[in-house]
């Protein structure tokens, strides 16, 4: 979808963080003389590096600035329903996210949320800055304490053993740490395939990753390379790997590109037995976590 193939009215939703990125695709679409009737910021009440700043608008329109709370699920789910209640009550069914800088935890969340029944008429386009580079020495430190994504809880048998299904990022601490979490019988490793990663160099580093994962452990373990770029490729490819026999307790944890975080959402809001789970990080290199790009993409989905 091109920026012009945006619908006439729409709110805009936003993630201020501490990456550059965050305000990219909103500071693109000022420059084209596109803004959305509407707009909302959402940032981390919990950090210092909101970065909301970012997302002062060049037209009267203002921008509602919206807390979430990175430490209660809870309570950023009820400001998201908050939110598209006020736009759906003023004739606002057109909701244009930018997916960038939003946790892969509160995109899951949102993308619950528009499943809604009252909330069936919206139409959701996605936007999204792919990173130029992302830091060659750490993203995230600190593991914390692993749970379910909120809409995503699955079925569970005691009977039955559990497949990991973890779409492997360049975050290897946070990767270890939900295997050792869930200490699964079977583990599919899922990277960006060369083809479908956002460039070659990032392709690499997702490779060598996974062979030191696959080196940490004597875990069944099967490789799975899937389009990490392209939301309705990265959806078949997750689902063709997925193998849902009804053998195991299936739990997927995205950690790549927020593209194949949604695609995972899609994919498992259409199969409600699999979980989702996110595991929160203490600590993340607020200077140098990514670069951004001149490459945007914007793309409609059907929730």
């Amino acid at each position: 979808m091109l920026i012009k193939q945006l619908p006439s009215n729409f709110s805009f939703w936003g993630c201020a963080g501490f990456e550059q990125r965050s305000a990219q695709i909103f500071q693109y679409m000022q420059s084209q003389g596109i803004s959305g009737d509407r707009t909302h910021i959402f940032f981390n009440s919990e950090s210092e590096s909101a970065g909301s700043h970012a997302f002062q608008s060049d037209s009267s329109q203002n921008v509602n600035l919206i807390p979430l709370k990175y430490s209660d699920p809870i309570h950023s789910a009820d400001r998201f329903i908050e939110t598209l209640e006020m736009d759906v009550n003023s004739g606002l069914f057109n909701i244009v996210i930018d997916i960038t800088t939003f946790t892969r935890e509160w995109l899951l969340m949102l993308l619950a949320i528009f499943r809604i029944p009252k909330f069936s008429q919206c139409k959701l386009t996605c936007a999204y800055n792919y990173a130029k580079s992302m830091s060659p020495t750490w993203l995230s430190r600190g593991p914390l304490e692993m749970r379910t994504v909120l809409g995503y809880s699955g079925s569970f048998f005691s009977s039955k053993k559990t497949h990991l299904f973890l779409i492997l990022g360049h975050e290897v601490e946070r990767a270890v740490a939900i295997i050792d979490s869930i200490e699964p019988a079977f583990l599919t490793i899922a990277t960006g395939s060369k083809d479908g990663s956002v460039t070659e160099e990032m392709h690499k580093i997702n490779v060598k990753f996974k062979d030191y994962i696959k080196n940490c452990y004597s875990i069944d373990t099967r490789e799975a390379d899937i389009d990490v770029v392209d939301y309705e490729k990265s959806k078949s490819g997750i689902l063709k790997n997925l193998k849902l026999d009804g053998k195991f307790n299936t739990v997927i944890a995205p950690l790549n590109t927020k593209i194949s975080t949604v695609a995972a959402g899609s994919v498992c809001l259409d199969n409600p037995q699999i979980q989702v789970c996110y595991l929160p990080m203490e600590q993340y290199n607020t200077q140098d976590f990514s670069v951004p790009s001149d490459k945007n993409l914007f793309f409609s989905l059907i929730t």
